[in-house]
């Protein structure tokens, strides 16, 4: 009996390692890049606004275990939130790769620009990224890997990703 319950762990022991190692695992992982961050007031009406505006990237590592090279597409969307307390689409876009066997593909998103803002009466903008969400596809459109953060945000990043979420006004 001892004997029976060695074997069937060494058994489901041997399929999650299976399950890891399969062909055909996509890893994606994104990092914000900041590329650059202006300081300063703004005087409009009698208000005093404190400013802060930063510019800013990410850069998405998708890295495939599939044993031959891979036409695959990346999408990704970047929410923020506005000052009245909505999602906005700061980011969006996509871009083709070919993916070769262990190796790692960087896509960068182009260049947006998240602003700060504080005045007088406290009210505030804290100008920060509420969500990533980034999807890679093969050239049949089947998904084969995602990335949501946080995970929190999965509902409003699909909704982006499917038109349900405006854009955000440019600054």
């Amino acid at each position: 009996m001892k004997q029976a319950g060695v074997w069937i762990l060494a058994i489901g022991l041997l399929g999650g390692f299976c399950a890891v190692a399969q062909p055909g695992a996509i890893t994606i992982k994104a990092a914000k890049k900041v590329a650059g961050s202006r300081d300063g007031g703004n005087i409009t009406g009698g208000k005093n606004i404190d400013l802060r505006e930063r510019d800013l990237y990410y850069e998405f590592a998708v890295r495939s275990m599939v044993p031959q090279s891979s036409e695959l597409t990346v999408e990704w969307v970047i929410l923020v939130e506005t000052m009245k307390g909505r999602l906005r689409v700061v980011s969006e876009g996509n871009q083709a790769i070919t993916l070769k066997p262990g190796e790692t593909s960087l896509v960068e998103t182009p260049l947006f620009a998240l602003r700060s803002e504080s005045g007088p009466k406290g009210s505030t903008a804290k100008g920060e990224i509420e969500g990533c969400a980034v999807r890679v596809t093969d050239s049949a459109g089947n998904l084969v890997g995602v990335l949501y953060e946080p995970e929190s945000r999965r509902k409003q990043l699909d909704e982006a990703f499917h038109g349900k979420v405006r854009k955000r006004k440019a600054l």
